[in-house]
């Protein structure tokens, strides 16, 4: 299968998460991965959206599992 990737990258508050909010909006064909983080959530996000909230535990134990293509 032939494709792009594109990488939205930023620090914390740069807009990432609205680019990828209308870029989901004009392409919903687009495949979407999710980032995992153990960060509270904020208002107006919803776990599946663009993150999948989990605990510390459960983090570490995606770790162990070999789960995550990278994470820091």
């Amino acid at each position: 299968m032939k494709g792009k990737l594109f990488l939205i990258v930023g620090p914390s508050g740069s807009g990432k998460s609205s680019v990828l909010h209308k870029l989901k909006e004009q392409k919903p064909e687009y495949i979407y991965p999710l980032s995992a983080t153990t960060r509270p959530m904020r208002e107006g996000e919803k776990d599946g959206d663009i993150y999948h909230f989990m605990s510390k535990e459960e983090f570490k134990n995606g770790i162990e599992a070999d789960m995550f293509l990278e994470w820091a």
